[in-house]
Order: C-alpha cells, then sequence, then structure tokens
C-alpha cells in the first residue's frame, strides 16, 4: 500500500510539475508576442536633429537634415531604376513644421523644391529613385512621416522624412536645394549644402 501511495504521488508530482511547466511556456509565448505588438506599436517618432540648413518663413520651418549618395544595391532592379552612367542618386532627409495659425498644405511646397547648382542648373527627381531606396530599406514609420508631409499640416505639426531623391552627376558636390516660401508662391528660400 506504501508503494502504491508513493507511486500515485509521484504520477500526481509529475502531471503537477507537467502543467506547470506548459502554462509557464503559454505565458512566455503570449509574453513574446504582446512585447513584439509592444514593440511595432512604439515605432520611434523622427525628431529635430543637426542640420545642414534651415529655411524659415512666416509659415513654416524646413530643415535639412541629410543629403547623402545611394546606389541601389539589388542585381534585379530594372536599370530604369539606377541612376544613369556617370550620375549618382542624391537623397534628402527634411523636416517640416507648420508655425502658422492655420492648416498648411505640404504638398504644394514640395512641387516646389528644387535642387540645382552652382550655375542655376536644375536636376530632376527620378520617379523611381525614390521607391527603390524605401524598398531596399524599409522603414514604416518614414513611410507614415511621408505621407503626412505630402498632406496638411496643422499648426504646429511637425514631420521628418526622406522626401526627395534626385539624380546628379558623380562629380557634383556642392547643390542648392530651393523652396517655395508660401504655397503657389514664385518666391524661393535656399540652403547651399555640400556632399
Amino acid at each position: 500500500m506504501k508503494k502504491n501511495f508513493t507511486a500515485a504521488l509521484i504520477i500526481l508530482s509529475s502531471i503537477v510539475m507537467s502543467s506547470c511547466t506548459e502554462n509557464r511556456a503559454s505565458e512566455t509565448r503570449v509574453d513574446a508576442k504582446e512585447k513584439s505588438k509592444d514593440t511595432k506599436a512604439q515605432v520611434p517618432i523622427k525628431t529635430d536633429g543637426p542640420v545642414l540648413g534651415m529655411i524659415e518663413t512666416d509659415q513654416y520651418i524646413m530643415k535639412l537634415h541629410r543629403a547623402f549618395h545611394y546606389n541601389p544595391a539589388g542585381n534585379k532592379i530594372p536599370a530604369s531604376t539606377r541612376p544613369k552612367a556617370g550620375y549618382k542618386f542624391i537623397y534628402l532627409d527634411v523636416s517640416l513644421k507648420n508655425k502658422d495659425e492655420k492648416a498648411l498644405d505640404g504638398g504644394f511646397l514640395f512641387i516646389g523644391l528644387k535642387i540645382t547648382d552652382e550655375n542655376n542648373k536644375e536636376y530632376r527627381k527620378p520617379v523611381a529613385a525614390l521607391a527603390i531606396y524605401k524598398t531596399e530599406n524599409p522603414d514604416e514609420n518614414d513611410d507614415k512621416e511621408y505621407k503626412a508631409m505630402w498632406g496638411k499640416l496643422q499648426p504646429g505639426e511637425f514631420h521628418r522624412a526622406l522626401i526627395y531623391a534626385v539624380e546628379v552627376p558623380e562629380s557634383l558636390h556642392d547643390l542648392i536645394l530651393s523652396m517655395p516660401v508660401k504655397e503657389r508662391a514664385r518666391d524661393f528660400k535656399q540652403i547651399r549644402f555640400s556632399l
């Protein structure tokens, strides 16, 4: 009888231990899932930071935070998404803050954005350059910021994203970013920068 009681106690202990282990494992899986949800929900919001230059008007503050060269890496990328021979893609990381008391249409400002050299030669935005960079370097937060910058910014609203790409000769280092002073304006302010 004592042997049966000891055997029953061992079996019961095994069941309890197994049950506890399974519960702890399921709690761990739930915690891991919750943490991954929290991490995704807490994508850092881009903030203001060091700048290469700034344009300030009565309506907005636009800052150029970075200008950098990037060459698409994938070998499956169509030739039309690569820079022409002797050229490079330059990407602009900018922020825009509405300092006016009414909504600001960022899209109208960015449509007017121009990149020129010292001789006032304007360099165009290749359609696929920004798309290929964002495909090879996905950033969910940057995509949200990009869309917000092209929309209506409410008073005090701030956004920062890679907003523009331009194709320039490889030998070119000194550039000028020009931005309209107001929506649909013909007056421009400039930022001179070097790569």
